[in-house]
Parts: C-alpha cells; structure tokens; sequence
C-alpha cells in the first residue's frame, strides 16, 4: 500500500490508507479531539467502511476525525495535511453529501462561517 500523506509504501496491518508514522504525527498535531476513543479503535473502524469510498471521501473522514467543522475548516485541516494542494471548500463539500448518503457523517447544526460570514453546517462522523 501506499500512503495517502507521504505516498511512501508501507505493509497494510491495522489500516490501509496512512502509515504508522503519519498518523501519529496527526495525532500528536490535532489530538483526538479529547474524546475516549482510541486511535486505535478510529482505525480499525475506518478501514472497515473504507473499502466502499474514494480517497478523497477517506481523506475527509481522517480530516474530521472526531471534531465538529464545517465543510471550511474540513479544507482547511485537509490542505493542512498535505492532502490537497489549496484549502477550497470543494475539496470536502461534496464528499460530505456523499458520505451523509452513506451514513458516516451528519449536520449537527450550524454556525458562520470564519472565511464567507455565513451561516453553514456543523458536520460530525457517525460513530457505529
């Protein structure tokens, strides 16, 4: 497998999108969100919905983690990472509609947005 941060090869065990090492450098940068979910347990749930979704769905998913943003500040964590080359909100908005569709994510409210002074949509993982 490659990984989707660095694209260095790594061997699928526990996941099958980033390595080790990358996603413990983005667990020490963005935390867990001080939740008692493990980054283990986060992993283990992801590769398991994973085989159904594009990349960029993925990257989204591991952009959000277990915060609550909106499609903005999804960008902007996902630019952040290395995932995409700017923080354009259609890099994450239209992953979002797909993985609602799915039932992985879901709008838990609204707040204004930082960049366009708007109202706009909270989003969150599901967790099952």
């Amino acid at each position: 497998m490659v990984c989707i941060k660095c694209k260095k090869p790594f061997n699928a065990g526990e996941n099958d999108y980033a390595c080790s090492e990358c996603i413990e450098k983005h667990l020490e940068r963005y935390g867990d969100g001080g939740e008692n979910i493990t980054a283990k347990t986060r992993r283990k749930s992801l590769k398991r919905i994973e085989r159904s979704m594009n990349k960029r769905e993925s990257q989204v998913l591991i952009a959000l983690g277990v915060q609550q943003l909106t499609a903005q500040e999804i960008a902007d964590v996902m630019f952040k990472m290395g995932f995409t080359a700017d923080n354009n909100r259609n890099n994450a908005s239209p992953r979002l509609t797909s993985l609602k569709e799915q039932e992985l994510v879901e709008v838990i409210g609204t707040r204004v947005c930082e960049k366009t002074k708007r109202q706009v949509s909270v989003w969150q993982k599901i967790e099952k």
